[in-house]
């Protein structure tokens, strides 16, 4: 509180009126401006403002004043006015020190009734104003405004603003030369504004009154030389019609190296810190740049079209939905909301890839967002079952574990995954079982083919015994053959019972080794003729 400048303190009190006292003493403290020893503000500046004052504004200047009493310190410390700048202020007439130009609305195109206006509401009391003498009456001189008094002028001669001083009201007139005459038409004078009227556009000036502190260098009151009317306002009445740019580039202070050194000392500035604000003086904060003003002006756009996506997701319109969601997430690629939704539009149409990444996406951007997790394990269980309808049990597992991560507690996939599980094991049993009985299978066959190979031998020299007799008695052979007719049929049945459970080779063996009767199928006496002809032609 010792910080701060009285003077400052009571001049924002007579602009800002009773309400900024009110806001200072609740959120500060009751006592602190009694403690600064501020003279009673009389808020004549507030009551003059008070008529102009808009009713649907006053949240606005709430939070305007609510700022001031945050800031109080700073705005208002004593180390702001530590410097001393008179030395520059009395040099402020000179154009060589930096570009005077004229206020923007002489450049800016608007309606004369509401640039009138605008003038007329920025009048203060104890303004000084410079103004042409119209005509003279009884009851003193009618005036005609050409400019305000300010480093930024603002020339109003184009509007015809009129302006009164009654004769009470001036000092005697007084030329270059010294001789004291009266006003006449075309006069230039330098006057104080005493009353304003906006609705009417009046303006009441005097001469004999002291002009209120913190203006621009200034004449004396009274009658003035075209020397001494401010250098922005003779620039802008030699340059009517051309640019902003072209006045400024053309001035000769704009071009001065030193110029901007030159403002800084006059506001006090310096040349280390360019501004009066703590928080201006270093790096701006990180939440405060481009890049995150960008980001939050682009959710904010994408909003609306989020919204639009679920309503149509909602209604079941997916394609609208998608359209919505896209344009979303192109304007802010980090819409949480918006990856969400359309993460949920993907799995409801089976794209549950697509649906996971958006989830992940979402997750990595808040990880704490409910509905982002209960839909990332509800697709993921989705398309555990997926893979198991697809006999995919590796990866049917890994998505349902993928899910116990995010829940923990999710019984449908701790249940699918035990049912994995058992199965995997019960098929294995059933591949080792499988794979030992073919085993057996194939030892059962090897060990037949021996017994048939051995078989095969004695068949073969019984044969040639019976080929070498036959060629001595073909009756006797004959006779023998009749009378073992039964025995062979016998046989045969009891071989066609154990040709089933033989491999191909052991049959085909069997075939070879035990020619079929003539009362066998046909395909067997095909085999048969086959074999038996093969062996008359080698006789």
């Amino acid at each position: 509180m010792d910080s701060m400048e009285p003077r400052l303190v009571a001049q924002a009190l007579n602009y800002h009126g009773q309400q900024l006292q009110k806001v200072w003493d609740n959120e500060r403290s009751e006592t602190e401006l009694a403690m600064l020893s501020l003279k009673d503000p009389n808020f004549d500046i507030y009551q003059q403002r008070q008529k102009t004052l808009s009713f649907g504004d006053r949240g606005k200047r709430l939070k305007l004043q609510q700022f001031i009493v945050k800031k109080a310190e700073t705005l208002y410390d004593k180390s702001n006015l530590s410097k001393s700048n008179e030395s520059v202020k009395q040099e402020i007439g000179d154009e060589e020190f930096y570009a005077t130009m004229p206020g923007l609305d002489s450049f800016v195109t608007m309606e004369k009734t509401q640039r009138i206006r605008n003038f007329l509401e920025s009048l203060i009391i104890g303004d000084i104003i410079y103004a042409q003498v119209m005509g003279k009456s009884a009851a003193g001189l009618l005036l005609k405004i050409l400019c305000n008094c300010s480093d930024c002028p603002r020339v109003v001669t184009d509007l015809g603003v009129k302006a009164l001083i009654l004769n009470t009201a001036t000092v005697p007139a007084v030329d270059k030369k010294g001789v004291t005459r009266g006003y006449m038409a075309n006069d230039l004078v330098c006057v104080v504004v005493s009353e304003v009227n906006v609705e009417a556009e009046r303006v009441v000036a005097v001469m004999n009154v002291s002009p209120r502190e913190g203006q621009t260098f200034h004449p004396s009151m009274g009658l003035i030389h075209s020397d001494d009317l401010p250098e922005a306002y003779k620039k802008a009445m030699d340059n009517k019609g051309q640019s902003y740019e072209t006045i400024l580039e053309s001035s000769t202070g704009f071009n001065n190296p030193n110029n901007i050194k030159y403002l800084s000392d006059m506001l006090s500035l310096g040349h280390e810190h360019f501004s009066n604000m703590v928080g201006l003086r270093e790096r701006f904060p990180p939440n405060e740049y481009a890049t995150e003003l960008r980001q939050t002006q682009a959710s904010k756009w994408a909003f609306k079209s989020v919204a639009d996506g679920i309503d149509h997701f909602k209604a079941g319109r997916h394609t609208e939905a998608f359209q919505c969601l896209n344009k979303a997430l192109t304007v802010d690629p980090k819409n949480v909301e918006g990856l969400v939704a359309r993460g949920a539009l993907y799995a409801n149409s089976g794209s549950f890839n697509k649906a996971i990444d958006d989830f992940e996406t979402a997750l990595k951007l808040n990880q704490t967002h409910a509905n982002a997790r209960k839909y990332m394990a509800e697709t993921l269980v989705a398309l555990g079952r997926s893979y198991e309808d697809e006999k995919k049990y590796e990866e049917a597992q890994k998505a349902y574990e993928n899910c116990l991560a995010i829940a923990p507690y999710h019984e449908e996939a701790r249940n699918s995954i035990e049912y994995i599980k058992t199965k995997t094991i019960v098929d294995g049993d059933g591949k080792k079982d499988k794979k030992k009985r073919k085993k057996e299978r194939k030892s059962r066959s090897k060990k037949r083919q021996r017994q048939w190979t051995s078989s095969s031998s004695s068949s073969s020299s019984g044969s040639s015994s019976s080929s070498s007799s036959e060629s001595s008695s073909s009756s006797s052979s004959g006779t023998s053959g009749r009378s073992n007719s039964k025995s062979p049929s016998r046989k045969r049945k009891h071989k066609k019972d154990h040709r089933g459970s033989l491999s191909p080779l052991s049959k085909r063996m069997a075939q070879y080794n035990n020619p079929p009767a003539t009362s066998s199928t046909s395909s067997h006496d095909a085999l048969a003729s086959q074999n038996y002809g093969g062996n008359s032609r080698e006789k």
